[in-house]
């Protein structure tokens, strides 16, 4: 079967073109004899791939930085989350477990109800204890790779 290889390369990206070229998609010779016809089209300099592929990292680390950003956290643009909902997450756990630990010791959510199974109480507390520590947690490692892409980020703008 044969393909219309040069409409197809008309919208593809000078990355997959490029891996095409490479041979890392298997394709077959022909594909990579039009990817590179595509590629010399676009005047896509062969002896700078350095800076291509700086190029091409920078837009993947500023793709990831938008996705993690959204309305409300990180809702609407994509399903990848940032360290504000992890920090969300820490707070609300420590508020629960504050409240659970007073209510624990002063019943004063369950003045309503007959019989308190402390048994229950305890399962909570431990439950959002671990909630809220889980959540600090990943908050951190978040908020580091937050950090090391936005360094990475500065340092690719930099070289290019």
């Amino acid at each position: 079967m044969s393909y219309n290889w040069e409409k197809i390369f008309k919208s593809k990206t000078d990355k997959e073109l490029y891996e095409i070229f490479l041979g890392r998609k298997q394709l077959g010779a022909e594909a990579k004899k039009f990817a590179e016809v595509e590629l010399k089209s676009r005047n896509f300099k062969f002896d700078n791939i350095d800076s291509h592929k700086k190029k091409w990292t920078l837009e993947k680390l500023i793709e990831d930085e938008r996705n993690e950003k959204g309305p409300f956290f990180g809702i609407g643009l994509s399903w990848a989350s940032n360290s504000n909902n992890y920090l969300f997450m820490f707070i609300l756990g420590i508020g629960i477990t504050v409240l659970m630990t007073l209510d624990y010791f002063f019943n004063f959510l369950n003045q309503g109800q007959e019989k308190i199974n402390h048994n229950e109480q305890i399962l909570f507390l431990i439950f959002f204890t671990s909630f809220s520590f889980v959540g600090f947690l990943v908050y951190r490692k978040k908020k580091k790779q937050e950090k090391r892409r936005r360094e990475k980020i500065d340092e690719l703008i930099k070289e290019i």
